[in-house]
């Protein structure tokens, strides 16, 4: 790839070796951007890399993860190995309703000036006191897997279209947080630790907006535990954050939804809705949940 040395090359040769007969097989591996992205991920070490991404496909297949996309949302065309490109989000059973309605991630029908998807987060609206308290967790979870793997699908057929590597781009809106989100760090972890451990370099750029004062402090609690390329990847922007936004992100501010002040859809975005007292019970209406960790 671009900026690669000799070495790096060779290293990624014998990578893209070592897991030939895991690229035969299994389709969403076959790309060099996809090998690319774990091999990234691992700070171009072949054999992390190697783990990683066979670590990742038998996560997939232990979760039912292609089962988790199916009850969430729908696919968005194919290509020749008949791998989605990702998903339009159309929850189908009572419990994936229930959790869209209460979860706070989306992406957006526009992309970047550069063509990459555009991931939010409504973070600052997400009821994670709610969600431990009602034992949703794992609930929640699922729409956390839902817009990874919709992610990660979506900058893997951008990149095929453009024939060069595409990364997303993602904002989190902060707006609404408050100090309470800080008992919950040990949730915070377990829904960060699926994304660096089984998610291999979805997004270019993070864009955190609506940032209150106090977050200089909790980022400096949440971001050790993020790997230091991801660390280098944020930016993190007050009220007055459309200028900053378009410079770091590449983002037109007007493709935003209306509550980040543009001119798109909110319901593209789950509205992170505030979770009642009393409705534990509601997760085992059509089956447990599984454990996604």
């Amino acid at each position: 790839m671009e900026g690669d040395t000799e070495e790096d090359n060779l290293k990624f040769e014998s990578f893209q070796t070592a897991i030939s007969e895991l690229t035969s097989s299994i389709p969403w591996t076959n790309d060099k951007f996809t090998q690319y992205r774990f091999f990234a991920a691992r700070d171009k070490d072949p054999k992390l890399a190697e783990e990683m991404i066979r670590n990742a496909v038998e996560w997939q297949t232990r979760i039912n993860l292609h089962s988790i996309m199916e009850e969430w949302g729908d696919q968005q065309g194919c290509d020749d190995m008949n791998v989605p490109g990702g998903y339009s989000r159309n929850p189908k059973t009572e419990r994936a309703k229930f959790a869209d309605n209460h979860s706070y991630c989306g992406k957006l029908k526009a992309t970047t000036n550069a063509g990459a998807p555009i991931l939010v987060q409504r973070l600052g609206l997400f009821d994670l006191s709610g969600t431990v308290r009602e034992e949703l967790t794992n609930l929640m979870m699922h729409s956390w897997c839902y817009m990874l793997q919709d992610g990660f699908l979506s900058v893997r057929s951008a990149s095929l279209k453009q024939n060069k590597m595409v990364k997303a781009a993602l904002v989190i809106d902060l707006d609404g947080i408050g100090f309470s989100i800080m008992r919950h760090m040990a949730t915070i972890k377990a829904f960060s630790r699926i994304g660096k451990t089984y998610f291999a370099e979805v997004t270019k750029t993070v864009t955190i907006v609506n940032a209150p004062m106090f977050f200089t402090g909790m980022w400096s609690m949440i971001s050790p535990i993020l790997p230091a390329a991801s660390r280098a990847k944020v930016s993190i922007l007050g009220r007055d954050f459309k200028s900053g936004l378009a410079k770091h992100a590449d983002i037109d501010p007007e493709v935003l939804p209306t509550f980040l002040g543009g001119n798109g859809a909110d319901d593209e975005v789950c509205f992170a809705r505030p979770i009642e007292r009393g409705c534990a019970d509601f997760k085992f209406k059509d089956g447990t949940i599984p454990d996604l960790c």
